[in-house]
């Protein structure tokens, strides 16, 4: 086991016990409709990118009075039409420190305003994005369920597992769409 992944662990182990501490009852409908700070952690995998952002104009939507700022890795390309109605936040190696968390400047940069909606939609684990999630002081912080970190989220979607991932983000994005007006 190496450094980083020492390091990792325990703050893995740390954001649970944090987690165990700090347990909240909500309404997510209620938080759900009052969202209007919300930042999308999109997959840092091409295949997986592509998919979810196709799927990003649904998201919009659901939340049209919302700052929605999408945060993605540098080697993954957002449409131009896109910056006219996100706010784009890019990310690539230098804004992570030596064990993979993100930079206290990345960080302040990120939550210059309170967010009140974190989702990390990516498939697999992502140690920076799960640091993100927790230093956020989001009420919802929703995932795709994974076995290391569904314990730190507390809107986690266990869809099923044969489904591609357009249509995980069409279910999730339905559950999301609680306690909307249309």
């Amino acid at each position: 086991m190496t450094l980083k992944e020492i390091i990792q662990n325990y703050r893995i182990f740390w954001y649970r016990s944090k987690a165990r501490r700090t347990r909240l009852q909500i309404s997510f409908a209620e938080r759900l409709s009052a969202a209007r700070d919300i930042i999308v952690c999109l997959p840092e995998a091409k295949n997986q990118f592509d998919a979810v952002i196709r799927e990003m104009a649904k998201l919009q939507k659901i939340f049209p009075s919302a700052k929605v700022t999408l945060l993605y890795h540098q080697q993954n390309v957002i449409p131009t039409a896109f910056s006219d109605r996100f706010t784009l936040a890019e990310w690539n190696h230098r804004d992570a420190n030596r064990y993979g968390a993100p930079t206290s400047d990345f960080m302040n940069k990120l939550f210059d305003s309170p967010c009140d909606l974190i989702i990390d939609l990516s498939q697999d684990f992502h140690f920076f994005y799960l640091c993100i999630t927790q230093a956020s002081n989001a009420p919802i912080k929703a995932c795709f369920a994974h076995s290391r970190r569904e314990d730190l989220y507390n809107l986690v979607f266990r869809p099923q597992p044969t489904q591609d991932l357009t249509k995980k983000m069409r279910s999730l994005l339905k559950y999301l769409s609680v306690g909307q007006k249309f």
